[in-house]
């Protein structure tokens, strides 16, 4: 079955989520999001500071 026929196949009664579509749409969102934010604010300082939220 191709993604076409797969979307087809789900109406709004036995709407799922779409593990593809999911990643797509939240979650690479979400790595953009924190990846740029590193980018923007990359340092020695920031790096320590991210390891020390992340030891709480």
């Amino acid at each position: 079955m191709d993604y076409e026929a797969l979307e087809k196949a789900i109406t709004p009664k036995t709407k799922a989520v779409i593990p593809i579509d999911y990643y797509i749409h939240v979650i690479m969102q979400e790595k953009i999001k924190l990846y740029l934010e590193y980018v923007k604010n990359a340092s020695f300082w920031y790096d320590i500071k991210l390891i020390l939220r992340h030891l709480k």
